[in-house]
């Protein structure tokens, strides 16, 4: 689970079907990190997630959580 730093609200959660979820308005990815804008307060926050490569035949990427 990752929570806000400033409001505590959680931003990523497991679901009951042990898969996850995410709230928030957007997710900047950078270099080496991304954030996400808290849905309540808009802070930044960093959160445990990478852009995968997709085979070579497909345009689209795709959004990996990092195991801690």
């Amino acid at each position: 689970m990752v929570k806000c730093t400033k409001c505590h609200r959680i931003i990523i959660d497991t679901t009951p079907n042990g898969g996850h979820k995410i709230r928030t308005r957007m997710i900047l990815f950078f270099d080496d990190k991304a954030v996400a804008l808290c849905p309540s307060c808009k802070t930044y926050v960093d959160v445990p997630l990478i852009l995968g490569e997709m085979p070579e035949d497909s345009v689209k990427e795709r959004i990996i959580i990092k195991q801690q």
